[in-house]
């Protein structure tokens, strides 16, 4: 993990605590039944590992100074989905953890090394839990807006081949840290319990340079939420 993103999680959490332990209405607080406060859903969409086109360059850019020619090919998105539950403290404020899925990302690498074929098979995976505050602005009778900033946890692996002349060996590292993420989205109101909402959430530096490779990973998504 980048040792830039320690002071972005610290103020990401800051915020987090800002907001939850901020004064709260007492008649807006789901008129004095805190379980109403409480909501669950499930979201899906498509994941983009952003960064995972330059480690593409970066493979080829390495065998070439080497003196092998290369070709390495990559595939960056993938379906990707979650898993949350919140709370919402009154009407604008909030907080939501999910569980995330990212999918991902597949490298596809064909080397040629003194006449001899040698192709390489990788695919970074990555999951996590994050932590967000959420702050919301129902503009309308069924439809809002919001924005969240947070934390997520995840765990990135890489697993791969190399094969040669009917040889092959292979490669599994994975790692785990916190990073930073922040998102926003839209929703509307199917009925007093049900939304609809769509939203767009970047999680920053998931995965490690040196072990697994590392991306900024971006996720639109859709999905429903069930409010009690």
């Amino acid at each position: 993990m980048k040792m830039g993103v320690l002071p972005r999680t610290a103020g990401a959490l800051g915020l987090l605590v800002a907001l939850i332990s901020g004064p709260v209405d007492a008649q807006d607080q789901n008129d004095g039944e805190w379980w109403r406060g409480i909501y669950l859903g499930a979201s899906v969409g498509r994941s983009d590992f952003g960064d995972a086109s330059d480690t593409a360059d970066d493979i080829d850019d390495t065998l070439r100074s080497l003196g092998f020619t290369s070709s390495t090919d990559v595939d960056d998105t993938d379906v990707g989905w979650k898993l949350l539950a919140g709370y919402q403290f009154n009407k604008y404020f909030g907080i939501e953890a999910s569980y995330v899925d990212f999918g991902e990302a597949e490298f596809d690498t064909n080397v040629d090394v003194l006449g001899v074929p040698v192709s390489g098979d990788f695919k970074l995976e990555a999951t996590g839990g994050s932590l967000a505050a959420t702050g919301t602005w129902p503009f309308a009778e069924r439809f809002g807006v919001f924005g969240k900033v947070g934390a997520l946890y995840w765990n990135a692996e890489i697993e791969g081949k190399v094969s040669a002349s009917g040889v092959s060996s292979s490669l599994d590292e994975d790692d785990n840290g916190v990073s930073v993420m922040f998102g926003a989205g839209g929703k509307f109101d199917i009925t007093e319990h049900l939304s609809l909402r769509v939203e767009w959430e970047r999680y920053d530096s998931v995965g490690d340079e040196d072990k697994t490779g590392e991306a900024d990973i971006d996720l639109i998504s859709g999905g429903l939420v069930y409010r009690f």
